[in-house]
């Protein structure tokens, strides 16, 4: 058993960054299911293409984690200094990519980077209350029940074991280890929340492929077997 977290942004909207205004959206693939691309009714996936773009109403330097608002195609930024410490700590399960910000006095820096959680915690654990009721014929669109027993989400057997990770299907939830919680706490950084899962997908999970979410290499590498790729 691993103690983890599900790390969240702060209940602050001046902390949560937006699109950056004056550059192009960003391009998206998109994949749509065969049999509902008329309806609308799911789509197979969708992929950002390009670095992420954005800007806060704020001019706080200080702030070492910098959240993107939800539907705007990215997780959240990590200022270049912080990431430095998660390498001397050897913290796994991630990768950063490159990403520019503007702060609300028109100062662009690329002092931050994307950061993309890569660790695979695995398919949820059917202790956990979590299943199928729901999948489409023709692509990988699924519906899953609500979560039940969040205690019991992680079967630890399934995961790669980095401090970074994701538990299928519950893609959007950025989940860390102890070790990350530490780090984070002894820099003072002061723009996240620490808890649990109680409370989330109470009317259960629908999702897409997971190349939506992580890494194609990893995607491919975790989902194949799955049938989630």
């Amino acid at each position: 058993m691993v103690t983890y977290f599900h790390l969240a942004p702060p209940n602050d909207d001046r902390l949560i960054a937006k699109p950056m205004r004056g550059v192009p959206a960003p391009m998206l693939d998109v994949y749509p299911c065969p049999i509902s691309a008329n309806c609308f009714k799911h789509i197979d996936g969708c992929r950002r293409v390009g670095e992420l773009a954005q800007e806060v109403d704020h001019n706080d330097r200080d702030q070492l984690v910098i959240w993107s608002a939800p539907g705007s195609q990215g997780g959240c930024l990590v200022h270049e200094g912080l990431l430095e410490e998660f390498g001397k700590c050897g913290l796994t399960g991630y990768r950063a990519q490159p990403a520019t910000l503007r702060f609300q006095d028109g100062t662009v820096t690329r002092e931050y980077r994307e950061l993309v959680v890569t660790g695979w915690g695995g398919m949820a654990h059917p202790a956990s209350g979590i299943r199928v009721v729901e999948e489409c014929p023709s692509c990988r669109w699924k519906r899953y029940s609500a979560l039940r027993c969040p205690e019991l989400l992680v079967d630890w057997k399934q995961s790669t074991g980095e401090d970074f990770f994701i538990v299928w299907p519950l893609p959007g939830y950025t989940l860390i280890t102890g070790r990350v919680a530490n780090l984070l706490m002894s820099r003072n950084v002061r723009s996240f929340e620490l808890g649990g899962l109680e409370g989330a997908g109470i009317s259960g999970f629908s999702v897409v492929r997971l190349s939506s979410f992580l890494p194609l290499d990893l995607a491919l590498k975790f989902g194949a077997p799955l049938g989630l790729e």
